[in-house]
């Protein structure tokens, strides 16, 4: 066996890529797991009992926001990644991108009936609410660490327009992630939870929900761009 001797030019190379890696390898693992979990989802919508048979387009609309809500999350991630600056990753990094896991896990569980404790369709549909309000608060506090992360790097002065401007479209992505909190909280503060059949402001909220992730991946695909012709132009 060929023993490799670990020098400092070696650690920071490691170092130098560490925390993009750690980005983006733990959303790699996210998005598969919740892929799944969106399949048990869709599995037990299939099968719905008589009680849900009133709320089943609501649930399959939430399933699809559901699934476009982590795809933009992902698709911010992988964007905006290899700006991150080299360091090792502090205890926010770590912490913030694990909520923001739990809470895309569980906007596909609660769906799936059959295997939750989630018994009704009315406490399904505010369980989904909750998680999807969660998702989007811990989404804005993500935002927040990779633009606080990114502003407190070291960059030369020709990527710094760049990185300014980037910082300035992060800012406005996480006031649209936390637009999607306060959105998603309405029908619990309208709506009373007993109700025998999905109201007309369940599928409105729903339905701007899903118009907002459309309008994430526009913003996250105009952000790309800007950053590859600001390289490009380097």
């Amino acid at each position: 066996m060929v023993v490799t001797e670990t020098d400092v030019a070696r650690l920071r190379g490691k170092h130098e890529s560490y925390l993009t890696d750690h980005y983006v390898g733990l959303h790699n693992m996210v998005v598969s797991v919740a892929l799944a979990v969106a399949g048990v989802a869709a599995a037990s919508l299939l099968g719905l009992p008589s009680p849900f048979h009133a709320f089943a387009v609501l649930l399959w609309m939430m399933l699809g926001t559901s699934l476009l809500a982590i795809a933009v999350a992902y698709a911010g991630t992988v964007t905006g990644a290899p700006f991150l600056p080299a360091r090792l990753p502090a205890m926010p990094d770590l912490m913030l991108p694990l909520l923001l896991a739990v809470t895309e896990f569980f906007l596909f569980g609660v769906l799936a009936h059959q295997v939750s404790a989630v018994a009704s369709p009315q406490a399904t549909v505010t369980s989904w609410y909750v998680v999807s309000s969660c998702f989007g608060v811990f989404a804005a506090l993500s935002i927040l660490r990779a633009r606080s992360v990114i502003n407190g790097g070291w960059y030369s002065d020709e990527l710094r327009s760049t990185v300014v401007w980037y910082s300035r479209r992060l800012s406005r992505d996480a006031a649209a992630a936390l637009s999607t909190a306060v959105v998603s909280i309405l029908p619990i503060v309208f709506l009373s939870a007993a109700r025998s059949v999905p109201a007309t402001l369940d599928y409105i909220v729903v339905s701007v929900l899903a118009g907002q992730y459309c309008l994430g991946f526009g913003s996250h695909s105009s952000t790309r761009k800007g950053l590859m012709r600001a390289l490009q132009g380097h």
